[in-house]
């Protein structure tokens, strides 16, 4: 879906929302609530299989989801992208009371602790949102309970530079 289109000089901009938040959402999941269980240590890359692994709706509070005080969420997000697309960057949406760290495709593109009350935005640089590619992407992120009232909301969309205005 688009969510934003913005005139840049001779440039046209889309926002394509690439995994949405805010409302119910699908991923797979690895749960522990020992520190001595975890998944490989490649969880995060794009090519890892998560095939094993449970899958999971809606964001994660105490009172949808969240098993445990002080327990471990590892989240995969698979998305499909259709065509090549030509990313100027990206922004990784985030709603959180837990620490964390978040991948793309393997990259690193943000860690955290503590709690937010809102949204935070935070911008992908266009280096790693150059990772998105034709057919499955992965969003990979650890979450950790902190002891208090643990949620976790997340999404990801993508300034698009490929689409011209009047194909929209």
């Amino acid at each position: 879906a688009i969510i934003a289109i913005l005139l840049c000089g001779n440039q046209t901009l889309a926002q394509d929302v690439l995994l949405p938040y805010g409302d119910s959402w699908d991923a797979k999941y690895f749960y522990s609530n020992n520190s001595a269980i975890q998944p490989d240590n490649d969880w995060y890359e794009a090519n890892f299989s998560d095939d094993t692994w449970d899958s999971i709706s809606t964001p994660i509070n105490r009172t949808t989801a969240w098993k445990e005080f002080y327990s471990t969420y590892w989240l995969r997000r698979h998305f499909v992208v259709d065509d090549e697309a030509n990313y100027r960057d990206g922004d990784f949406y985030l709603f959180y009371a837990c620490d964390g760290v978040a991948y793309l495709n393997g990259q690193k593109i943000y860690e955290w602790s503590g709690y937010h009350t809102s949204w935070v935005t935070i911008t992908i640089d266009k280096s790693i949102m150059e990772t998105i590619h034709k057919g499955d992407n992965v969003l990979a992120v650890r979450v950790k309970d902190n002891g208090g009232d643990t949620f976790i909301d997340f999404g990801l969309c993508a300034w698009n530079e490929q689409r011209n205005y009047y194909e929209l």
